[in-house]
């Protein structure tokens, strides 16, 4: 059965309500730190073995969830995913894959990438073959009419672009 603090009719196995204070505090008084250990026998890749949700009124706003990753042999990978409501939808925000790599803004890790935007300007950063590239745009509203990129290759070249339309960018300063 389920149980309850604070309520008669608990809806979950364990359902603690207060109309003041609803906290948990988990204490080791000995010298070791104390561990909340959520485990889900899971068997299919890419499922969530464990959430953190924040909700507001009983809509999810927030969530931070831990993913079961590819290995489904040995069980052993996963990820972590940051997501936050936008007009009362969650949205992926913030990936930490199995490698390490962090993806901020964008779905996905396949390569170091970082996004952030306002109503007039947007930065990328990206690492493609080998290269480290960084794009800004000025104008978010026109995208490319200022869009502009400085890229730094393994070998130390660095160069300065700028996008002038058709579907390429030509080097304003290229320093070897």
């Amino acid at each position: 059965g389920n149980v309850g603090i604070g309520t008669a009719s608990p809806a979950v196995i364990l359902d603690i309500e207060s109309a003041t204070s609803s906290s948990v505090t988990i204490e080791n008084t000995g010298d070791s730190a104390p561990v909340l250990t959520l485990d889900a026998d899971r068997g299919s890749a890419t499922n969530a073995v464990a959430l953190f949700r924040g909700k507001w009124n009983g809509t999810s706003v927030a969530e931070m969830q831990f993913r079961a990753g590819t290995d489904t042999t040995n069980k052993d990978d996963g990820d972590i995913i940051f997501r936050t409501a936008e007009g009362g939808t969650l949205g992926t925000r913030m990936t930490i894959s199995q490698a390490g790599k962090v993806g901020i803004g964008v779905v996905g890790t396949e390569t170091f990438r970082v996004e952030a935007s306002s109503a007039s300007m947007r930065l990328q950063a990206s690492n493609s073959g080998g290269a480290v590239e960084f794009y800004m745009y000025p104008d978010q509203a026109s995208h490319n009419a200022d869009l502009r990129k400085i890229k730094v290759v393994n070998g130390g070249t660095m160069s300065f672009d700028s996008y002038r339309g058709g579907s390429s960018f030509e080097s304003d300063l290229t320093i070897d």
